[in-house]
């Protein structure tokens, strides 16, 4: 059985850990329009202490014998994208509201043929923030695109979120089983 495990390493999921208790400044990216939820080729977020880059990277995978390009979550320390930007859009709308909880959005997909396991999947598929009084969620838009999208929301019951259920659809052939988790990042902020 072949095992991917396509979730942000330590050092990414350290870089989120370290915007918890840090006020929101805003967010942005090439061509965005702040009220919309549109598909976006990166995402920059930039609070009072850190700012980070939201991004979708390509890996090979072989899930059926057969490499394909995917796309796979990905955040690097940004560079204060606002203050050098020639284009594109910033909100800040939500900004000084403080961070309370980072979640991330996992998900394991089992495929089982002839009841025989062949491979299992896990990805991280959303950052979410809540702040003060808002839910923000950057997600990826599907298993091959490379776009991101961006929801905000009152209530984390309204964000838009990638729904690995609608894509692996099991046939007489295959089965897919499919979960979806939320997994809260550390409370508290630890120092190596």
């Amino acid at each position: 059985m072949k095992n991917y495990n396509c979730l942000l390493s330590n050092e990414e999921q350290f870089l989120l850990v370290g915007l918890l208790d840090s006020k929101w400044q805003c967010y942005g990216s090439e061509d965005i329009e702040p009220e919309l939820d549109d598909a976006l080729d990166y995402v920059f977020v930039e609070t009072s202490t850190e700012s980070i880059r939201i991004t979708m990277n390509q890996i090979s995978l072989d899930f059926f014998d057969e490499p394909e390009d995917y796309a796979i979550l990905g955040v690097s320390p940004g560079q204060d994208e606002s203050k050098t930007r020639g284009r594109g859009e910033i909100s800040a709308k939500y900004q000084n509201q403080v961070i309370r909880e980072i979640f991330l959005l996992e998900s394991e997909t089992r495929a089982i043929r002839d009841e025989n396991p062949v491979f299992t999947y896990r990805s991280h598929d959303a950052v979410i923030f809540r702040l003060e009084h808002a839910w923000i969620s950057i997600s990826r838009s599907g298993l091959w695109s490379q776009s991101l999208v961006i929801s905000a929301r009152d209530t984390r019951d309204g964000l838009e979120l990638y729904d690995p259920l609608s894509l692996w659809e099991s046939t007489l052939e295959c089965r897919f089983e499919v979960s979806q988790n939320w997994v809260q990042l550390p409370l508290a902020k630890t120092t190596n």
